[in-house]
């Protein structure tokens, strides 16, 4: 159950940055994705954290939500890995560029999904 709690922590850590400093969030991504294991460090961790949440799904109180969540991962993790590295950054800095004017309002949004799967999680 770890792992769920270092999940939501991070979760609540990156939406705190989107909602207090959504420009400077922008740029972080804009940095990130220029970094050399860029595209794997996402292939992987969305993989692993997939995998992870869909593996121990039956030990939270809503199994059905951590096994949809780890799905959708693995499948993001999946179609990144048929994705081009360049194609992948593109999109990174399109999406940072175009949305900073809204990850405010994103953070908010998405927020309580960390507390949630911690909550879920414990």
């Amino acid at each position: 159950m770890l792992v769920f709690i270092v999940f939501g922590l991070l979760m609540c850590y990156f939406c705190l940055q989107m909602v207090v400093r959504p420009a400077q969030f922008a740029e972080r991504i804009i940095h990130f994705s220029h970094w050399r294991y860029f595209h794997p460090f996402e292939i992987l961790t969305r993989l692993g954290f997939g995998l992870l949440f869909i593996t121990y799904a039956q030990a939270t109180r809503y199994p059905l939500f951590f096994d949809i969540f780890g799905l959708l991962m693995v499948l993001v993790a999946l179609g990144l890995t048929f994705t081009p590295v360049k194609k992948h950054q593109a999109f990174a800095l399109q999406v940072a560029q175009q949305l900073k004017p809204y990850f405010r309002y994103v953070g908010l949004l998405t927020l309580p999904l960390g507390p949630f799967i911690i909550l879920a999680a414990i």
